[in-house]
């Protein structure tokens, strides 16, 4: 029967949209990581309005409304951006996305962890997760910015094997090309790194009207 073929398809499409996987930190500690669902929004809203100023506005890179961003993760495509959540029980106490940009094969990452999960380990296991999906999905190349204050997020990107180049005072382009993570990393010509910012500030740019004087 046709519905029936149908119906069992999308369940499978479902079923493997949410797919968790165990991992386990460096100190023994037991998580759960999965693609989150519209059901999740509360949970991921929640997340983002427990982090420390600090942590949120690094994350941010200013201060913003928490609806917005968990919005996108809880309802993220899978394709165009990806959003993974690591939890605890009844928890969320990481969240790591990438989303696509202008630049053909080139996705933005990006990380959120709880401030008593920070130093874990937590964003490299998500990261890990994140790049098998993206090259699943022809993602060949991963960018992000990140302040030169963010000492965490640095020590993330430097022992993955990102590149970093400086852009402006204080903000840094990091870049890593997918394919090339068990070898060396290949660094963004000069020519690419201009395509790249603009195509970062271009996606960020709608952001700023909700960021808010601390």
């Amino acid at each position: 029967m046709p519905e029936l073929h149908v119906e069992t398809y999308a369940s499978r499409e479902i079923a493997s949209a949410v797919a968790a996987r165990e991992v386990v930190l460096q100190d023994g500690t037991h998580l759960r990581l999965r693609r989150p669902t519209s059901e999740d929004y509360e949970d991921i809203k929640s997340f983002y309005e427990e982090l420390s100023q600090e942590s949120r506005y690094n994350r941010f890179n200013g201060f913003v409304r928490t609806d917005l961003p968990a919005r996108l993760d809880a309802e993220a495509d899978g394709d165009d951006r990806v959003a993974l959540a690591a939890w605890r029980p009844g928890r969320v106490i990481a969240v790591g996305n990438y989303a696509r940009l202008r630049e053909p094969r080139v996705a933005e990452v990006a990380f959120a962890v709880a401030d008593d999960f920070q130093g874990r380990g937590v964003a490299t296991q998500i990261l890990e997760r994140l790049t098998e999906i993206a090259v699943e999905r022809g993602v060949d190349r991963f960018v992000a910015q990140v302040e030169a204050s963010n000492t965490a997020m640095r020590r993330v990107f430097d022992h993955a094997g990102f590149c970093v180049r400086e852009v402006a005072p204080g903000e840094l382009l990091v870049s890593l090309d997918i394919p090339a993570t068990e070898t060396t990393p290949q660094p963004v010509e000069e020519h690419d790194q201009i395509g790249l910012v603009a195509s970062l500030r271009s996606v960020l740019a709608p952001a700023q009207a909700d960021v808010v004087p601390a």
